[in-house]
């Protein structure tokens, strides 16, 4: 019926505001891959007539690796990879199809998903290092602001010594795009 319609596509518009724009664009994004990775196979892009569809993902995630079908065609981490064939379980979970990849049983991800995906975390770069902060730094700033009795030297002082331990601590203000680092100056 009409309303029907009317009420799945209010569904689906409130699934999608569940999330950021710009996460939802890299879903989809993900999923386009996904869809023109099974026509160049020619595979149903839903796997109902495959029996084991492990290898079909297993290639999708390689060629994602090797940068064939990424959207950067720029090399990749393994955690990007990851998060691909993630979205496409997602995607299939969204419309009610069981994810491929994972298994229900373990409650985990498949084990030779698993295993290859492991590979290339091996093959990672290790992270780029940032140098903290040294706290000498913070040290003479407040030595300044000791030395001067104009309250406006001292606040900023103060507020340079509250920033620098605010920077210590990690978390949501804090925090950067990868866990390896808690902050960057």
């Amino acid at each position: 019926s009409v309303e029907f319609g009317l009420d799945i596509s209010a569904v689906c518009n409130m699934v999608q505001s569940s999330v950021v724009p710009t996460y939802a664009k890299k879903k989809d994004t993900h999923w386009d891959i996904w869809v023109d990775y099974c026509k160049k196979i020619h595979v149903d892009t839903f796997l109902c007539t495959i029996p084991d569809p492990i290898p079909v993902l297993q290639v999708f995630a390689h060629q994602y690796w090797d940068r064939r079908i990424s959207p950067s065609k720029q090399a990749v981490k393994s955690g990007t990879v990851s998060d691909a064939l993630t979205s496409v379980g997602q995607a299939f979970a969204l419309l009610s199809i069981a994810d491929p990849g994972f298994t229900a049983l373990t409650n985990q991800i498949n084990l030779c998903l698993r295993k290859q995906l492991a590979g290339y975390k091996k093959t990672d770069l290790p992270p780029v290092k940032v140098k903290p902060l040294p706290i000498c730094i913070a040290n003479s700033v407040v030595r300044w602001g000791l030395t001067t009795n104009l309250n406006r030297l001292l606040t900023i002082a103060n507020i340079v010594c509250l920033g620098f331990f605010f920077l210590l601590w990690p978390g949501e203000y804090t925090g950067t795009t990868c866990d390896n680092q808690p902050f960057s100056l």
